[in-house]
């Protein structure tokens, strides 16, 4: 006789198995472990992050404008002494335990006035900069949009404040309005004024005939909101990189003016008045202006650096130019 073998039938006696496949298992232990590689990818793949978080000296920098820009809102509630009561028992007293940064010539904290003057060298530059990018940005958009004689007459008038360096003709006009902060902070904008018009007009000029501002136009919509809507927001880019860079060299000629006696006057925290002031103790007592010429120092430099970053961000041919 023939034997025939009983195949099993899968039924009741015989329910199927709930265990998965291996591949499951495989599959599983993938995705367990996939998360930290995926949030590095994403990290990478953002431009921000991999620029500034992923970039040690980019971070560096980020870091320093960010205890600067909160020194400056918080400076001068956090100062352990008074930044202009001066103690006369402790004058020109080295850095100690009780005084950080040691004490100037009429014995002011260095450490207090370095905190207090954060507010007062950023605001300062953030003044500068408001009013030169207000003006600049307003002369830009109207030369390169309309164009014409009104193009021409802008231009002309750009190139003759283009043609004077910008801290030279900022000396000349805070040594006619006189010593003073406000001074200095109008001498300022009038060399900065002219670089974001030329910038602006580039970009307008540029985008001005761009299928989606013709198709605006077609649609009857407004000048001021075809500017508004459409091409100022597409040329905002190099702006605020121009505008992160810039704000370093307004610290800088901030400090430059108070420091020939053009800027901020005794007894303001200003880090350019207070390098001024320890000029004269550089040899027996160098804290007096070391420390505040570190702290514009560093300023400057984070600032530069976030502003490299920025370029690199929002622009990513000069990121490949300077790659």
């Amino acid at each position: 006789m023939e034997q025939k073998l009983e195949q099993p039938v899968l039924g009741a006696d015989h329910p199927p198995s709930s265990a998965p496949p291996a591949s499951a298992f495989a599959a599983e232990q993938v995705s367990t472990s996939a998360p930290p590689l995926s949030l590095m990818r994403k990290l990478r793949r953002n431009p921000l992050t991999r620029h500034f978080l992923l970039n040690p000296l980019n971070f560096f920098g980020l870091v320093i404008v960010i205890v600067v820009l909160v020194l400056a809102v918080i400076g001068p509630y956090i100062t352990p002494y008074s930044p202009t009561v001066p103690d006369y028992t402790s004058m020109l007293s080295g850095p100690t335990g009780a005084h950080w940064f040691g004490t100037d010539f009429i014995g002011k904290d260095v450490f207090s006035r370095i905190l207090a003057g954060a507010r007062y060298s950023l605001g300062t530059a953030a003044a500068v900069l408001g009013i030169a990018v207000t003006l600049g940005l307003t002369l830009g958009a109207i030369s390169g949009f309309f164009g014409g004689w009104v193009d021409e007459l802008i231009m002309r008038v750009t190139d003759m404040f283009l043609a004077f360096p910008a801290l030279i003709l900022a000396l000349a006009v805070a040594n006619t309005l006189g010593a003073g902060l406000q001074s200095a902070v109008i001498a300022l904008a009038v060399g900065f004024w002219p670089w974001y018009t030329r910038l602006l007009r580039g970009q307008v000029l540029s985008l001005k005939n761009r299928e989606y501002v013709e198709a605006a136009r077609s649609l009857g919509v407004s000048n001021a909101a075809i500017m508004w809507r459409h091409i100022l927001p597409n040329a905002l880019s190099p702006i605020i990189v121009e505008l992160s860079m810039d704000m370093g060299y307004a610290v800088l000629d901030i400090s430059a003016l108070s420091y020939i006696g053009l800027g901020a006057q005794p007894p303001s925290p200003e880090w350019g008045a207070m390098i001024v002031a320890g000029k004269d103790y550089l040899r027996t007592a160098w804290w007096v202006c070391a420390f505040p010429g570190i702290a514009l120092s560093l300023t400057i430099l984070g600032f530069n650096v976030v502003g490299d970053a920025l370029r690199d961000v929002l622009d990513p041919r000069s990121a490949a130019h300077h790659g």
